[in-house]
């Protein structure tokens, strides 16, 4: 099974179109006080992965079966270079682990996705401020290899909300109407959609991540985060 251990750094360009991905750094001014309160969503997205279980240095945190997310679970894990890692249930072989910068009192949503050499985690800060009266709040993560490398993505035909979104990506929160249900995936900087996904309509005031998943089809795991 693979072991990512890669760290990595904020792109301000990037930063500035996407959601934050990872938080590993080297840099002095990244310094974090250890032992302090952070939040941790888990989700298991990884094809005919199982149940597994998540791990914070050494110590689990929960369990998730696949295609199922963990609800928010206190923790006092903060600091640089945390190993955080996934564990086949009844296992000690590491399915997948990464190194991130957790900031106290703030909120994180690990996922779980691919296999073998292909295993990975993304790590996301989540900014959870409520929708506006009437909507809800959604970004998304493409996690899927069935798709094009880059896509572009909307709620309503036509209208894309993000472009050129690359595998491994995470998008910034987007505001949408409630009862949204639907979502076109285009190839990216075309205008037709070439793959239109259904999922159940969303609720106002709710805080959504739709993840694109699916390594011979595409298809989507819908997490609710509040």
């Amino acid at each position: 099974m693979k072991t990512n251990r890669t760290l990595f750094r904020k792109l301000p360009l990037i930063a500035a179109v996407f959601g934050t991905v990872l938080f590993s750094s080297c840099s002095d001014d990244d310094d974090i006080e250890n032992g302090k309160s952070v939040n941790v969503k888990v989700v298991n997205s990884a094809e005919a992965s199982g149940s597994q279980d998540f791990y914070i240095d050494g110590t689990k945190v929960t369990t998730v079966s696949e295609n199922q997310a963990s609800n928010y679970i206190a923790t006092t894990n903060s600091g640089n270079d945390r190993d955080v890692e996934f564990k086949t249930t009844g296992s000690s072989e590491v399915y997948a682990s990464e190194d991130v910068d957790l900031k106290d009192n703030k909120n994180y949503t690990f996922i779980l996705s691919g296999t073998g050499n292909s295993a990975k985690i993304t790590a996301t800060e989540d900014d959870l401020s409520a929708p506006a009266s009437g909507k809800a709040k959604i970004r998304f993560v493409h996690l899927s290899t069935a798709a094009n490398s880059n896509v572009d993505l909307g709620v309503v035909a036509g209208n894309k909300l993000a472009s050129n979104v690359g595998y491994g990506s995470v998008t910034n929160f987007y505001q949408v109407d409630a009862g949204t249900k639907l979502l076109n995936v285009y190839t990216a900087g075309q205008s037709n959609s070439n793959l239109a996904l259904d999922f159940a309509a969303l609720d106002a005031g709710r805080i959504y991540t739709i993840i694109l998943k699916g390594s011979s089809s595409v298809s989507l795991q819908v997490i609710s985060h509040n």
